[in-house]
């Protein structure tokens, strides 16, 4: 019983002694950044989502008229595959499944959420956007002598005394 209580003190007296080192951390001096609100009212943001969506959708009227295309035919040889050769129906069928993993293929190449073209091309659109947006929030933390920012999102609580830099990373970007 003596032992269990020397151990609980000698834990209490670690962890006091650990947080002293910590007090650093705590002191430190931290900002929030509303990043939704920063790309929401950043124009290059805008642009580039704009230049994205465009092209997904060049991409899923392809993808509808392939499908159409494809439903087409297979409605072709529906009508008159009581006429046909048993060969012909096959050949018809192989013509269809044909068409159908073209059109599987093109979708996975073009909206795979791994590795799509729409993947690429939105991190390639993004990757300036957020190269500005940190340097802005840099930039405003600097100006402000704040140590840590976090984005708002991300927060599920907040003191007085934290800075907010929306507004100065914001306006940083115009």
């Amino acid at each position: 019983m003596h032992s269990a209580k020397r151990l609980v003190m000698f834990a209490v007296t670690c962890a006091m002694v650990l947080s002293l080192g910590t007090v650093k951390t705590f002191a430190q001096k931290i900002g929030v950044v509303d990043g939704n609100a920063v790309l929401t009212n950043f124009d290059d943001y805008k642009k580039a989502n704009e230049k994205l969506n465009a092209q997904a959708k060049v991409w899923q009227d392809s993808l509808t008229m392939m499908a159409k295309a494809t439903q087409d035919k297979f409605d072709g040889y529906s009508k008159i595959a009581s006429t046909m050769s048993e060969d012909a129906k096959q050949k018809a069928q192989a013509e269809v499944n044909q068409m159908k993993q073209n059109l599987d293929a093109y979708n996975n190449a073009k909206f795979n959420q791994q590795d799509g073209e729409i993947m690429k091309m939105r991190a390639d659109l993004l990757k300036p956007i957020l190269d500005k947006i940190k340097k802005a929030v840099e930039g405003a933390a600097k100006k402000k002598k704040v140590e840590v920012v976090i984005d708002k999102g991300q927060i599920v609580y907040v003191a007085d005394g934290v800075t907010d830099l929306t507004e100065d990373v914001q306006k940083a970007l115009k």
